[in-house]
């Protein structure tokens, strides 16, 4: 007769054994999975481990079936329980606990990862020595005037990514960058002004913002100046006028100025709606007439 390892031990501990081998190991790998593969947060692993940590896993999680497998069938020899049984008791047990170690897993990873993703004000993400080089190249061309320059960097102040958050200091480079016509920033300042992004509120100064971008054919700009003729805030409320800039934005592709357009046009008379027609196409043709080559 062959001889079985399994069939020394006492059923207690086989049962200890068993059970640890369908519940506790599972769900180890599976949180891990979760945490390095499924939620890669950056900085915890190098990306080499992160793309080699799934086939790991799955082999260990495979080992593991064949472990708890032999362990219930000792049990079966031990106790005289049918293999089928112990197969399909081992099976709901591994499930069971592999849903267990997902859930725990991405509880785990969510609340990292808002915490990276979200530093609290003040937070200051760590540079690398070619990133900090790079911003001090950045800072000194918007110093010197460069526009582009001007406007990533008040983006970085803006989000405090990589420079602690500044909206005041963000104000003061888009405004450097609007001065030389850097649709972007025009934008962004109109923005900042209608949420009260870190200045007061004032819609009336953020709808100016938008209509100096609008009138550039900055398509974003031409979104935002139309839904705030539309609602009536900043400006006083015109349907027409309304149409005509997301009639102008939607051109361009922007999803929600032709979203917004369908919207409004319910509201609108034919008369409206041809009048404004009109009067896009010719602002259309000023715009391409005054746009800067």
């Amino acid at each position: 007769m062959a001889h079985d390892p399994f069939l020394g031990p006492s059923t207690g501990r086989l049962w200890v054994a068993w059970l640890l081998a369908c519940t506790v190991m599972p769900a180890l790998p599976t949180a891990l999975f979760g945490m390095f593969f499924v939620h890669p947060i950056p900085g915890i692993l190098g990306r080499g481990w992160m793309d080699t940590t799934p086939w790991l896993l799955i082999l260990a999680m495979l080992c593991q079936l064949i472990c708890s497998l032999w362990l219930g069938r000792a049990i079966s020899k031990k106790r005289g329980k049918g293999s089928l049984f112990v197969i399909v008791v081992t099976l709901l047990l591994m499930v069971g606990s592999l849903a267990l170690g997902s859930l725990s897993a991405f509880a785990g990873c969510s609340a990292a990862e808002d915490a990276y993703l979200r530093p609290s004000p003040g937070a200051v993400k760590q540079l690398t020595s070619a990133e900090t080089e790079a911003l001090m190249r950045l800072r000194a061309a918007a110093e010197q005037g460069d526009v582009e320059a001007q406007w990533q960097l008040g983006c970085l102040h803006a989000s405090g990514n990589g420079v602690p958050q500044d909206k005041t200091e963000a104000m003061r480079l888009f405004r450097k960058a609007a001065e030389q016509n850097h649709l972007g920033a025009i934008n962004m300042l109109g923005l900042m002004f209608e949420h009260g992004d870190g200045i007061p509120k004032d819609e009336a100064e953020a709808a100016r913002w938008f209509q100096q971008a609008a009138d550039l054919g900055y398509y974003a700009a031409q979104l935002n100046l139309g839904e705030m003729c539309a609602d009536g805030r900043g400006v006083p409320k015109d349907l027409v006028q309304a149409s005509i800039w997301l009639k102008l934005s939607a051109e361009k592709g922007t999803k929600d100025a032709a979203i917004s357009l369908q919207r409004i046009e319910q509201e609108m008379t034919p008369e409206q709606i041809q009048l404004a027609t009109k009067r896009a196409d010719e602002l259309r043709t000023k715009i391409m007439e005054n746009k800067p080559r």
